[in-house]
């Protein structure tokens, strides 16, 4: 569950705060994220790093799985999304 804060409006104040004279500024707010993230929710650390190791190649648009080069720009398809078969029944 997310808090009252989301990570989109943190990403949003960030750029807001952010002009590109302060790249460095901007740099170092998004490395303190995920201290904050954990401050606020311990355990989140954990949960990313568990997500990381439960990738598989289909998450990652693997070209062998999916033809991507095919896609027309802007186009969402709900195959390249669809999780079915038998690895996901």
């Amino acid at each position: 569950m997310l808090d009252s804060t989301t990570d989109d409006t943190m990403l949003e104040r960030l750029y807001a705060d952010a002009p590109g004279s302060q790249e460095e500024t901007l740099r170092q707010k998004i490395k303190a994220m995920p201290d904050e993230w954990e401050r606020r929710r311990p355990g989140r650390r954990g949960i990313m790093f568990k997500a990381l190791t439960n990738v598989r190649p289909a998450h990652l648009a693997d070209p062998g799985l999916f033809d991507f080069a095919e896609l027309a720009p802007g186009a969402a398809s709900g195959a390249a999304l669809d999780h079915t078969g038998p690895e996901n029944p």
